[in-house]
């Protein structure tokens, strides 16, 4: 009855690749055509800021979500 047995592997040995997702606002800076530098803020750890060829300089997130707003709820 080899097969109705169950195996019981402890799962703190196995190995967990991490998700390697980008970052869409990093790479909304860069399809502007901007570049990035990072800053330290005591509250929020790193914050990346896009500078964009026009030299305007906003945080990744902020220039993100203001080309690119929520759809309304519908």
């Amino acid at each position: 009855m080899a097969g109705c047995q169950t195996h019981h592997e402890d799962r703190s040995t196995q190995r967990v690749r991490p998700l390697r997702m980008p970052n869409p606002a990093t790479l909304y800076c860069t399809k502007k055509g901007g570049t990035l530098t990072a800053q330290h803020d005591d509250k929020k750890g790193q914050v990346n800021f896009c500078h964009l060829p026009d030299g305007t300089v906003m945080e990744e997130w902020a220039l993100f979500r203001r080309d690119n707003p929520k759809p309304p709820a519908q």
